[in-house]
């Protein structure tokens, strides 16, 4: 168990530096679900919203990471 969380953490540092790529607003979602008070993680994830035109929702998940 400790291990796999140790995997998650991971490639949550992975995704925010930019060497894993979750092109799919859905999977990012799930990473959100494990990370929910991750700031950096949200931010990336409103990088996503708004490269998939979705301002709106990017502007939301801004404000999360501030």
């Amino acid at each position: 168990m400790k291990g796999q969380l140790s995997k998650q953490i991971s490639i949550a540092k992975h995704i925010v530096d930019g060497s894993i790529i979750i092109d799919s607003v859905k999977e990012f979602r799930r990473m959100l679900q494990i990370f929910p008070n991750d700031p950096a993680l949200h931010r990336a994830y409103a990088d996503l919203l708004l490269r998939k035109q979705l301002s709106g929702a990017a502007a939301q998940f801004y404000q999360q990471a501030a």
